[in-house]
């Protein structure tokens, strides 16, 4: 009795907040539903089987039993899903699965308060009991029902201020009773919402622990007789897996005749002036009307292809020419109208066909509600869209006093083509420096394109012509390879309308090797040996250029100095040559070997006709005593050998002649000049 005695404020607190709850949901949908029902279902028709996803706040309280100790859970979460089925017009069946979570507390004795996340879960089976029938847009309802509930603990228990027990927390189930109020509205055909308030009373689970007090300081348990109970609020979002289609009921179709006695009407004569045979499309051709014997203010009708042309209502009338083809145009001239009306003499439901009956070729029709055109209805037969009284429809007979027809202007429009062009380059592979004429051939499809224009756009294009050297990419400070670009032209040929066509045309422009000269090998006077400096030209310049190109040539022209005189100074300049050769061909010590097929070799004696380019070194290289050549030295220019490399490919530097073959013989006897 004691614990009834506790639990019955909870019960009557809940119990008030549940009626509370039914009175102000179903109090305005009551009131909305009687006007709203018809416009909001419109078929009859209803759900029948509704799925709903839910999400609310729970809160739960504890009802403990006769020890003052005991657990609670935090205000928590709650969300789930629901099948519903209306298996009357009153009634459902419902299904649950829910999952809350809240903050279990147990107080440990002297110690303070033990805390774990719970997660329970809830599956019940309820009855709902709506208080509107099935289709209507608002539905209140009551519900109840058994189910079982799974409380799940997430943590060990261990007493906060020192670790006296630390024991498992075990997941429990108990039975459970939840009951409750709610509303569930329609939005669409499909879709709609749910709100509820739901009230839960279950067992309170023991978690494992021990389930009565225990003696001592620092003790977990759970009273004996507690029980859960749980109130949450939701809001879900339904949707209809089945609906159920009301019958159509279709109106029965009437035939209703109007039975017209039509004026008579008149004639005259119209002519068109102001047209051409031809015309381009999307020029302006206006052409004019003349009407004779329609009286002072006749009315105009231009047809286009037999058709009234939109807003050609005047004398005059400017045709589209969007179409291209042959266009026939009429006008026709309307003098004023004699007009007649007879009415439908019965009630006129939905879908009643109404009939005018003796109007004449050349009548215009125009039925008529209350008095009033209705718009697009003049035809002989117009279908009534809905009620109305008797004798509201009407049909109105109009009879042009004159109505002629022009003799037909027939217009050809000719389509808008762009101009055909034809562009090509030829030869379509041309040496650098070339300048090509450029020269495309375009022509107009029909009169339309009028006057025909040809530009020329690309890379090194200056009006019709293409200059190759105005073309970048070509490396100029690197003539050891052979290079090569293509660049594309295009030729746009432009109308008078502003059509276009364009055509294009590659060109490979080509960059051939060509020999490069290196610095000059000088030497002391009355000298023929490469001192150090010429040896790092030769190996650290030359030699790499020739391994890297093996088909390439190296020249070699010994000089003297004009005062390098006597049968000494006279054999220098070949004596220059075969050393600077043996530096780079004898394959021993510092020097590669090369083959001597690919060395030019050439005595020009004191002829100091090619510009000289002395390399000196200074103090960047080391020489052996007395074997340097001093900067102010200002006949060393003279003493020198020419070095020229040749790629593959390349033809020999211009102006060069009487070159000879290396001298194997005097070649090799030098070894590897020290």
């Amino acid at each position: 009795m004691k614990r009834l005695s506790q639990i019955k404020p909870l019960i009557r607190r809940t119990a008030l907040l549940v009626t509370a709850g039914a009175i102000a949901v179903a109090g305005p949908a009551f009131a909305q539903n009687a006007a709203q029902q018809n416009a909001a279902q419109p078929e009859n028709g209803y759900p029948t089987f509704i799925l709903t996803g839910f999400l609310g706040g729970q809160w739960f309280q504890l009802y403990q039993g006769d020890n003052a100790r005991t657990h609670t859970f935090d205000k928590g979460i709650i969300w789930g899903e629901r099948f519903t089925e209306d298996v009357h017009k009153y009634w459902g069946l419902e299904e649950s699965l829910a999952l809350g979570y809240n903050r279990l507390n147990i107080p440990v004795a002297g110690l303070g308060t033990f805390r774990s996340d719970t997660i329970n879960t809830q599956l019940t089976v309820n009855v709902i009991a709506y208080l509107t029938p099935r289709g209507s847009r608002f539905r209140p309802f009551l519900t109840f029902g058994p189910g079982y509930m799974w409380y799940s603990p997430r943590n060990t228990a261990t007493v906060p201020a020192g670790v006296i027990q630390t024991v498992p927390l075990q997941r429990k189930g108990e039975p459970m009773f939840n009951y409750g109020i709610g509303l569930r509205q329609a939005l669409t055909k499909r879709f709609g919402v749910t709100y509820e308030v739901r009230g839960i009373h279950s067992g309170s689970p023991k978690f494992g622990l021990p389930a009565g007090p225990v003696a001592g300081p620092g003790t977990l348990y759970l009273p004996l007789g507690d029980a859960e109970n749980a109130i949450y609020f939701s809001a879900g979002l339904n949707y209809a897996l089945l609906y159920h289609e009301a019958p159509i009921v279709r109106p029965v179709i009437r035939d209703l005749n109007a039975n017209l006695s039509a004026p008579a009407g008149g004639g005259g004569t119209a002519s068109i002036t102001g047209g051409r045979p031809t015309v381009c499309r999307g020029d302006d051709l206006r052409l004019t009307a003349t009407g004779n014997g329609f009286g002072p203010s006749p009315t105009y009708q231009w047809l286009v292809n037999g058709q009234p042309a939109p807003g050609g209502t005047g004398t005059s009338f400017s045709l589209p020419t969007t179409n291209p083809g042959n266009v026939p145009v009429t006008v026709r001239v309307t003098g004023a109208t004699a007009t007649a009306t007879a009415p439908i003499s019965e009630p006129v439901n939905a879908g009643d066909r109404l009939h005018a009956i003796g109007a004449p070729a050349g009548a215009s029709l125009q039925w008529m509600l209350n008095g009033q055109p209705v718009s697009g209805a003049t035809s002989d037969v117009y279908t009534a869209p809905g009620a109305a009284t008797a004798n509201a429809y009407s049909v109105q007979i109009s009879v042009p006093a004159a109505a002629v027809t022009s003799s037909a202007v027939t217009v050809n429009v000719l389509p808008l083509q762009p101009p055909t062009i034809q562009f090509a380059i030829s030869p379509n592979t041309v040496p650098y420096g070339t300048r090509i004429p450029l020269a495309a051939t375009a022509r107009a499809v029909n009169e339309c394109n009028g006057n025909v224009t040809v530009t020329y756009s690309g890379e090194g294009v200056t009006g019709t012509t293409l200059d190759t050297s105005a073309v970048s990419g070509l490396d100029m400070t690197n003539r050891l390879r052979p290079q090569s670009k293509t660049v594309t032209v295009t030729a746009t040929a432009r109308d008078a309308k502003g059509q276009t066509a364009t055509a294009t045309a590659p060109v490979t422009i080509t960059l051939v090797t060509e020999a490069t000269r290196l610095d000059d090998v000088v030497f002391q006077s009355m000298n023929s040996r490469v001192n150090n400096c010429g040896k790092r030209l030769l190996l650290e310049t030359l030699t790499p250029m020739l391994r890297n190109d093996p088909g390439a040539t190296v020249i070699l022209i010994g000089h003297h100095d004009e005062r390098e005189t006597g049968a000494r100074g006279a054999r220098l300049d070949m004596e220059r040559v075969n050393n600077a050769a043996a530096v780079i061909s004898a394959g021993k010590g510092i020097c590669p070997s090369l083959d001597l097929s690919r060395i030019k070799v050439k005595a020009a004696g004191t002829d100091q006709a090619a510009q000289t380019r002395p390399a000196l070194c200074g103090t960047s290289v080391t020489e052996r005593s007395g074997a340097g050549v001093r900067a102010n030295d200002d006949r060393a220019q003279f003493r020198r050998v020419e070095v020229w490399f040749v790629p593959s490919g390349a033809a020999m530097p211009p102006g060069i002649t009487g070159l000879n073959d290396a001298s194997s013989a005097d070649i090799t006897k030098l070894g590897c000049p020290r």
